[in-house]
C-alpha cells in the first residue's frame, strides 16, 4: 500500500512545474488527472466527481489511496465482466492495490460525491491484457493552467 513516505515524496513534488495534466472528459467519471513520472514510477493524482466507469484493467501494477471522499470500488476477473467477485465503499485514508493483469476494476463515484485520490503505477506488468485502453493518444486536453494550480493546492492540503 502506500505508505507516508510516498505520501510525503508526492506533496513534496508537488512544489515543481513538471506535473502533466489531463481531462478524461470521454467516459465517465469525468477526471482530472495530474501525473509526474520518477524513478520508474507514475505518480498521479485523481479528482473525479460522480459517474461510473465500466470495467477495465490496467497495464501496470496499481496502488491507490483516497485522500478526500468516496467511491464504490468493484473487482471482477477477466473472465467474468458481469458478476463482481467482490465490491466495497471506500472513503478517505481507504486504500487498494491491483497486482494481477487479469484483474479489472469498476469505480462509481455517486451523485453529488467527489473523489480524491493519489494512484502509483510502479511497473508494467509483462503480459498486460489486451483489453487495456490507454489516455495516451487519445485527444484529451490538458486541464487549464489556473484550474491546475487549484488542484494542486487542494492536493497539497490533503496530502
Amino acid at each position: 500500500m502506500i505508505n507516508y513516505k510516498e505520501m510525503e515524496l508526492v506533496r513534496k513534488m508537488l512544489d515543481n512545474d513538471e506535473w502533466d495534466s489531463l481531462l478524461i472528459n470521454k467516459r465517465d467519471p469525468v477526471t482530472r488527472r495530474l501525473f509526474i513520472e520518477r524513478d520508474g514510477k507514475r505518480y498521479c493524482l485523481h479528482y473525479m466527481r460522480s459517474g461510473k466507469t465500466a470495467p477495465h484493467p490496467h497495464k501496470y501494477n496499481v496502488r491507490v489511496k483516497i485522500l478526500a471522499g468516496r467511491y464504490k470500488h468493484a473487482i471482477y476477473h477477466a473472465s467474468n465482466l458481469l458478476t463482481p467477485i467482490y465490491q466495497e465503499h471506500l472513503k478517505q485514508d481507504s486504500s487498494y492495490e491491483i497486482n494481477d493483469p487479469n484483474v479489472f476494476h469498476a469505480i462509481e463515484v455517486e451523485p453529488l460525491a467527489y473523489s480524491w485520490s493519489l494512484m502509483i503505477n510502479d511497473y508494467y506488468f509483462k503480459e498486460p491484457n489486451s483489453a487495456c485502453i490507454s489516455t495516451a493518444n487519445n485527444n484529451l486536453d490538458p486541464i487549464p493552467e489556473k484550474e491546475k494550480q487549484e488542484l494542486i493546492k487542494e492536493f497539497r492540503k490533503l496530502l
